[in-house]
């Protein structure tokens, strides 16, 4: 239920983080528990706008992006060893205490529209998700 991500580095790292592993669980804490005292008010309307209106704002961004990023994580360790940069042993981002920088990946980009970018191997959402079958 609840996960411990550890910061890549070159050396030891005690930089961890705690996250909620169930995505519908995490959903239902960052929106659904919130709102019960409205829903049992039989106002459940009001939530769903408050769901619309945060999607876009940088709550409801930085959830997508944290609830996300196992699921990309996962499907990266499924590809196979001609599809991933050579040498990649692992999978995972690196952090400091501040989080100034986080990076989530490096030589590899997730895009629909291809990379231009010179040494970055470029994937497809297609590409991911072929990778789960």
């Amino acid at each position: 239920m609840v996960a411990a991500d550890t910061s890549l580095s070159s050396r030891p790292s005690r930089e961890t983080r705690s996250r909620i592993d169930d995505p519908h669980l995490r959903f239902w804490l960052a929106f659904v528990g919130p709102g019960m005292p409205l829903i049992e008010r039989g106002r459940g309307d009001r939530v769903r706008e408050s769901l619309r209106a945060s999607w876009t704002s940088w709550r409801g961004v930085a959830w997508r992006g944290r609830a996300v990023e196992p699921v990309l994580r996962e499907a990266l360790w499924r590809l196979t060893d001609e599809q991933l940069p050579e040498g990649t042993h692992t999978v995972g981002g690196y952090w400091t205490r501040t989080n100034d920088p986080e990076i989530d990946l490096a030589l590899l980009a997730v895009a629909r529209s291809g990379c231009t970018a010179q040494g970055v191997r470029s994937l497809t959402p297609e590409d991911l998700m072929a990778a789960w079958t």
